[in-house]
């Protein structure tokens, strides 16, 4: 079965690793709707093992387009790139 084995928000980004042991990458889904990452796990015919899904829900400043995801020695690292945050527009008067 897949486990969440770190959560991380930094300045930048959200970053998820979740264990994986004996699973390959055709067996693994990434994918995000609105302000929602989707990670599921299905097993093929030959991996006896459970399969696996799971929902995060992220703040509006995740940037879900720009999603990356790497897959190393049972180990799925998911990195979520925040937006660039607005910065204050002066307005002038007239």
């Amino acid at each position: 079965y897949a486990t969440l084995s770190l959560w991380e928000e930094t300045e930048s980004s959200y970053d998820f690793e979740l264990d994986v042991p004996g699973f390959s990458k055709p067996e693994i889904a990434v994918s995000t709707k609105g302000a929602v990452l989707s990670v599921s796990v299905t097993p093929n015919e030959k991996n006896k093992r459970e399969a696996f899904s799971a929902e995060y829900r992220l703040p509006q400043v995740a940037n879900l387009v720009e999603t990356q995801a790497t897959l190393e020695n049972g180990v799925l690292f998911v990195s979520v790139p925040k937006k660039e945050q607005e910065k204050p527009k002066s307005i002038c008067i007239k």
